[in-house]
């Protein structure tokens, strides 16, 4: 990815009645720590649909990225 590039992706997580959701980031094998909307999410929707999006922005060749995320719950 160059510096200056955007890449937005989405992650679907389908729970059981055990909800799960993500909670380790990591790019090019280094963790980071989103900016999430409305502050970070702390638990998966047990029986619901989470989407989780991020868009990924690279700000230096060190590599630098900034990371912002958010979370939606379907019912």
């Amino acid at each position: 990815m160059a510096v200056g590039n955007v890449a937005t992706f989405a992650v679907i997580v389908p729970n059981s009645s055990t909800a799960r959701y993500i909670n380790a980031y990591q790019i090019d094998g280094n963790s980071i720590t989103p900016k999430w909307a409305g502050g970070a999410p702390i638990g998966g929707t047990s029986a619901n649909t989470d989407m989780y999006t991020f868009s990924i922005f690279k700000t230096s060749a060190t590599p630098t990225y900034n990371v912002f995320a958010q979370v939606s719950s379907f019912f």
